[in-house]
């Protein structure tokens, strides 16, 4: 998990709204609820304002949360005693990756999760239960939730975290306060990056690639396999000339199906940062985008970029569906020359 507990201090998310505002205030003075539903883009800081969260209810200090003291601390390092950290594809209290269902939070560790809840607190008068990805609660172990979040004990406070609320049962969405988390400025996101400037040689670059997503930001700003990698993705996926670029692109990059998600991600955010760049006063970063679609990026339209994450959102949902990779390569390229053609008559 990329912590920036340290950069950002509950007074932070001033910015983020009412909703944030009075959750973390609520925590405070613990008058908190007993279930919160924390939504934004991954990386946006869902799992930070849950600990910041829990750090207020379990600090020893006046000034809540201190950071400074034992409960504080021991938060921080997912090791308080009334604190449990609920992820997909681990059994709770374990670091070890289940052999099945490794992308899911099953039932049965929603029953264990259950059976903590009607356990006395360790130490402190509340307990907190943070679910990482709630939205990759199956059916049966969203059902099994629900039962507490309509009787829930008074001591139990709940943090759901989701890129997806839509996923997530009505019922249980309807059982929980909303806190929905906008993206960050690109100033905010550069300020959490210079703090750690330490071995970041991409800020610029990864600030404006990020959409508002500090954890983003964080990821690639000091990985530079990751600029490597973006540079050789942008010139072969946009790059190509005619059809016997495309054909050529997908015969070199068939044997790379393992890369699929590093590809998507990487033509995604280029996309969604050219978005951006027209309705703010973003700065467009193209040095690595071939010719036309550097010129895309600069002047097209919003319905060219809409069409182009179409496109990427389409290869994801077939290449989900097991279709072939190359067939999947070809059928997105072929896409993005119809943008390109379309834009350059």
């Amino acid at each position: 998990m990329l912590n920036t507990i340290n950069e950002i201090r509950p007074d932070s998310y001033q910015e983020q709204g009412e909703a944030c505002r009075t959750m973390l205030h609520d925590c405070m003075e613990r008058r908190q609820v007993h279930a919160y539903l924390l939504s934004g883009i991954s990386g946006v800081g869902k799992k930070t304002l849950a600990l910041l969260s829990a750090q207020s209810l379990f600090c020893q200090e006046k000034n809540r949360p201190c950071q400074t003291c034992s409960s504080c601390r021991r938060v921080l390092n997912l090791t308080h005693p009334d604190l449990a950290w609920v992820r997909p594809g681990y059994d709770l209290g374990s670091d070890q990756m289940r052999d099945t269902a490794r992308n899911l939070i099953n039932v049965e560790t929603i029953r264990s999760v259950l059976e903590l809840v009607s356990q006395q607190t360790m130490e402190s008068q509340d307990r907190v239960i943070i679910l990482e990805q709630a939205d990759r609660m199956n059916i049966p172990a969203q059902n099994a939730l629900l039962r507490t979040l309509e009787d829930p004990p008074d001591h139990v406070c709940f943090f759901l975290l989701t890129d997806k609320p839509a996923v997530l049962l009505p019922t249980i969405r309807s059982r929980c306060r909303m806190v929905s988390l906008h993206p960050w400025s690109d100033s905010f996101v550069e300020s959490v990056l210079r703090q750690r400037e330490s071995g970041m040689t991409h800020i610029r670059q990864a600030v404006h690639l990020s959409g508002g997503s500090i954890g983003l930001a964080l990821q690639i700003a000091s990985d530079e396999q990751y600029w490597i990698r973006q540079k050789e993705i942008l010139q072969a996926f946009l790059g190509f000339s005619s059809s016997d670029g495309i054909w050529a692109t997908s015969e070199q990059w068939k044997e790379r199906r393992d890369d699929a998600e590093l590809i998507f991600s990487v033509l995604e955010n280029q996309f969604r940062s050219w978005i951006l760049a027209r309705y703010t006063d973003t700065e467009i970063l193209s040095e690595d985008l071939p010719e036309a679609f550097d010129r895309i990026a600069r002047e097209g339209t919003l319905k060219n970029y809409l069409s182009l994450l179409d496109a990427l959102e389409n290869a994801r949902s077939l290449l989900a569906s097991q279709v072939n990779w190359q067939s999947v390569m070809e059928k997105m390229l072929l896409a993005f020359a119809e943008v390109k053609q379309a834009w350059s008559t």
